[in-house]
């Protein structure tokens, strides 16, 4: 179980998070200036936090899995622009990050999670045969695997 100091990232990115999700089930973007904002003010409190906790390698831990989901997501991109946009993309640096930041195989699970839930999702409309008149925003699903591995609901 994390101590607060190493769950407060994790609670901040999870705030972030949730909301930048319902901006982009309301407009289909994902902000950049509050993306930006929210992967600021995570990765310094990471940064304290790992500097307090002497836990330096645990902050490059979580900076490369942050930068590993952004490369992931940026090739899905590439093979499928009008699939997945460029939100979703630095979106995934942020989930990515603060998923490993709780622990390195995390950050896998955690994005394993959102694809899941989606392919579930979209599953249900297919079997349902609802007409779906736009794209689904990807952000709630990433939300939903932060926060089902914060709670330690899976892992």
């Amino acid at each position: 179980m994390m101590g607060f100091i190493e769950a407060l990232p994790v609670a901040i990115a999870s705030c972030f998070a949730i909301y930048l999700s319902m901006v982009d089930l309301k407009e289909m973007r994902i902000p950049n200036r509050i993306l930006a904002i929210g992967l600021l003010v995570t990765v310094t409190t990471m940064s304290g936090a790992a500097l307090y906790l002497g836990e330096m390698d645990r902050l490059l831990s979580a900076l490369g899995g942050g930068l590993l989901s952004t490369v992931i997501f940026f090739m899905i991109h590439l093979v499928r622009p009008s699939g997945l946009g460029m939100g979703d993309v630095k979106f995934a640096g942020l989930i990515g990050a603060t998923l490993s930041w709780i622990s390195f195989p995390s950050g896998l699970i955690g994005l394993a999670i959102a694809f899941f839930i989606s392919s579930l999702f979209s599953l249900t409309l297919l079997i349902t045969r609802r007409p779906l008149d736009r794209l689904i925003p990807f952000a709630p699903f990433m939300s939903m695997g932060l926060v089902i591995v914060a709670l330690g609901l899976f892992v």
